[in-house]
């Protein structure tokens, strides 16, 4: 078994433990122990430092992505790329701070309005990004040397265990709950160090420089290239995380804790989304680079169908059993007014997943540029949404704005893919695929309550689930699946025999 295939299984295992934790926490030991308002504030101090990441690592992801190969030697301690990194990151946050001071008191009034309580706890979003972008660097700095398992469990689960650990600290009084705050900081403050520990014992960490390397043409395509990557990377994270930041800001932090427990309930369905990502972006770098068109516009179709088809199972078993999940949660009644922004922020996820690698697609091509022009037009359009829908909608005007950002987006990509390439992600199959979701969504409805809740979300979801995976089975919409199926069924057959 090849080191990437053995790192992809272990990544996989920390990835779904740390969703159990995240689930566990999100739905019950938060709800039972934090008030909606300190539930919002935690979102929100930990959406904004992420979203203010792009301004600080200006575009160093986009540079390794792309560039490491190049600098690539271990003879040469791959001439002197880490330095050049760490250097380019620290000039991020040099102007990053200088930024935050020139306009911290118009930050601080912008929310002082609606969300005091997020004003005191402001100046903590500083460190809390500094840190999470010099982690996430050091992630994709890491992934050249195929080594993911292991950042994964600083990155995913870490933050999962130490925030239930704060939360549980707080409710037996052993923290205030500006511990929370500050023990999050410290949190991110542990996974950095860590990071930095993993690269040193992988014997990776060159802190000499080396700019003899680094000639003009090769310094002007990076530079370009940088520059279009945190224009891009600006864009994207106003597009992914403007909903919960602009809701503090326009409504109240209660509609944010409500708001970030039903987008955290309906990201769930994402999960396939980001896994074959993960699986298709070097292969597409792999196509474009040998122009194999046919193949590109094949991985095209195939990820869009399996996307779709992941997607809408996920969201049948969520919508099935939404209302008994808020009848399980602590304090759920208050939570259940999200109950339809989960059902608009579900129907955005798909069509985000209905356009399969698109994004990708782009990315690795020539025309890369171009994602920029869209995504500058999607921040425009997304904050006008949300300023115009969120004082009449109020969370439901956050999720609209959100579905309305996607679908727009989304058409885009997949008319740009169209323009230059001729390449389209639809089929009959798909179609099919949403016959099948709309038909086992109207069965789902009539499903009788057993009275308990945990039964009721048990059976509701597994009947849901199944009966959506018998259809695309018994009508053969992807014979992928049913091949995996067909395996899987072999395999516990002969386990059978066995026994």
């Amino acid at each position: 078994m090849g080191v990437v295939k053995r790192q992809s299984i272990k990544q996989s295992i920390v990835v779904y433990m740390s969703i159990a934790l995240g689930t566990l926490n999100i739905l019950f030991i938060a709800p039972a122990i934090l008030t909606t308002e300190e539930l919002g504030l935690i979102n929100i101090v930990r959406d904004v430092s992420l979203l203010a990441a792009p301004f600080i690592y200006l575009g160093a992801i986009d540079l390794i992505l792309k560039f490491f190969p190049i600098f690539r030697s271990e003879e040469k301690k791959h001439n002197g790329f880490f330095f050049l990194i760490g250097l380019h990151v620290t000039i991020g946050n040099v102007l990053f701070l200088l930024l935050v001071l020139f306009f911290y008191h118009d930050i601080s009034a912008y929310y002082s309005a609606r969300s005091p309580l997020f004003k005191d706890y402001l100046p903590l979003v500083i460190p809390m990004a500094v840190l999470n972008v010099y982690s996430l660097v050091l992630t994709y700095y890491i992934s050249n040397f195929s080594r993911i398992a292991v950042p994964a469990i600083f990155n995913d689960l870490i933050p999962k265990v130490g925030t239930i650990a704060l939360i549980l600290a707080y409710h037996y009084q052993w923290l205030p709950f500006s511990g929370i705050v500050w023990g999050l900081v410290g949190l991110n403050a542990l996974i950095l160090a860590g990071h930095v520990w993993y690269v040193r014992h992988l014997g990776q960490l060159h802190l000499r420089p080396d700019f003899s390397f680094i000639d003009k043409p090769l310094f002007r395509s990076m530079a370009t290239f940088a520059g279009f990557g945190i224009l891009i990377s600006i864009g994207y994270q106003l597009l992914a995380r403007i909903d919960l930041v602009m809701l503090a800001s326009l409504s109240t932090l209660h509609a944010t804790g409500v708001y970030s427990v039903a987008f955290f309930i309906i990201n769930i369905i994402e999960v396939p989304k980001y896994a074959m990502s993960k699986i298709a972006n070097p292969i597409i770098a792999e196509h474009w680079q040998a122009e194999r068109l046919e193949e590109i516009a094949s991985l095209y179709k195939k990820g869009a169908l399996h996307q779709l088809i992941a997607g809408a199972g996920l969201f049948l078993a969520i919508w099935a059993s939404v209302d008994h999940l808020f009848e399980l949660m602590p304090n759920g009644d208050q939570y259940a007014a999200g109950k339809y922004v989960i059902f608009i922020l579900g129907l955005a996820r798909l069509m985000d997943m209905a356009g399969g690698f698109s994004i990708e697609i782009i990315h690795m091509s020539k025309h890369y540029r171009y994602l920029f022009f869209m995504l500058l037009f999607m921040a425009a359009l997304n904050l006008s949404c949300h300023s115009m829908l969120i004082p009449v909608l109020d969370m439901k005007g956050a999720a609209l704005a959100t579905l309305i950002s996607f679908v727009v987006y989304s058409w885009l990509k997949i008319a740009l893919i169209w323009w230059k390439f001729r390449m389209q992600p639809f089929s009959r199959q798909t179609l099919a695929v949403l016959a099948g979701g709309l038909l086992v969504f109207a069965a789902g409805q009539g499903i009788p309550d057993t009275g308990i809740p945990l039964a009721d979300i048990v059976i509701k979801s597994s009947l849901s689930m199944l009966l959506f995976a018998g259809f695309i089975l018994f009508f053969k919409i992807s014979p992928e699946v049913n091949q995996l199926a067909g395996e899987i069924w072999e395999q516990l057959r002969r386990r059978i025999k066995r026994l």
